[in-house]
């Protein structure tokens, strides 16, 4: 379903609730939905009630991801450094998060080890960044970004 296309907020929330609803992705997925479609202070309390599921390296992650995306930067920063701790992170997870949280610096040099590591993701990315919800919007500005593409063969 190409949901985020239309920007079909409040059907995708209710898609998502007939999903399992155990599971930690889809319930941070809820909470970014959420936020789109301009409650935020709902996506707040759904994170915050998360927060203390987070077991998994990759729950860190996503918890970085949706708190970059509401604005809160202090919890974002938070589930970064745990998840920045983790060992055997992949850089392209770790441009990801820095994306999102707005470090363009350090998400380019993840990037760059991507590109050297020849990491399979990198091809997507001119894809990628024009999708709410992954946290890459923020490379699209930065004079770096038309350069890396090139560099990779993709052209827009």
């Amino acid at each position: 379903m190409a949901f985020s296309l239309r920007k079909q907020w409040p059907e995708i929330i209710e898609y998502l609730k007939n999903l399992d609803e155990g599971d930690f992705w889809t319930k941070v997925t809820i909470a970014k939905a959420h936020h789109f479609n301009g409650d935020t202070a709902k996506a707040r309390v759904l994170l915050a009630d998360l927060e203390n599921e987070a077991e998994e390296s990759l729950d860190n992650f996503s918890l970085t991801l949706a708190f970059a995306l509401i604005g809160d930067e202090e919890k974002a920063g938070i589930h970064a450094a745990k998840f920045a701790a983790e060992e055997g992170v992949s850089p392209w997870r770790l441009a990801q998060m820095y994306a999102a949280m707005g470090d363009l610096d350090q998400a380019f040099s993840y990037l760059d080890i991507c590109y050297e590591l020849r990491v399979n993701w990198m091809t997507r990315l001119g894809y990628l960044v024009n999708k709410p919800l992954m946290g890459w919007a923020s490379l699209e500005d930065d004079p770096r970004y038309p350069e890396l593409l090139k560099k990779i063969g993709i052209t827009k």
